[in-house]
């Protein structure tokens, strides 16, 4: 009864880990670089890196580049690129182009693709996720929300 239940357990756990959705972690540092127009538009390049974790127990660094235009209220124009490449503990990468048209430069909510993956973390190629980040002088703190 004992090994039945065990068992039962443990196949229970693996199964809603591949039905489960990914929710990632991420805490660190970043660093912006402005040009500014005499309009008020500006052209900001960021930089950031940290650590991550997932409800999976996989964790790792992160690093993020990229470039965003923001008119004179600070709001985002659809021209931005930014791609993070994260590692885990184990050497297996993933890459993601995280975007919030139109928000607020302090905080928001924006949808991010997985567009490439080496390992466990292939079965991620493409997938929509959404994400929240904010800000705190230096730092952030961004949660993202994949569904499997």
């Amino acid at each position: 009864m004992k090994s039945f239940l065990l068992t039962f357990l443990i196949l229970n756990v693996i199964s809603s880990s591949f039905t489960q959705d990914i929710i990632i972690d991420v805490r660190g540092y970043y660093q912006n670089d402005e040009i500014v127009m005499n309009n008020g538009n500006k052209l900001v390049h960021l930089s950031s890196k940290g650590n991550w974790n997932d409800n999976l127990n996989n964790y790792g660094s992160v690093f993020c580049k990229g470039s965003i235009m923001m008119n004179k209220d600070g709001k985002r124009s659809d021209s931005e690129l930014v791609l993070c490449e994260a590692e885990d503990v184990n050497g297996d990468f993933f890459w993601l182009v995280p975007k919030r048209s139109d928000s607020e430069w302090d905080a928001g909510v924006g949808k991010a693709s997985i567009v490439s993956a080496t390992g466990k973390y292939q079965n991620l190629l493409n997938k929509k996720c959404i994400y929240a980040v904010s800000y705190y002088k230096d730092t952030f703190h961004s949660r993202t929300k994949c569904e499997k």
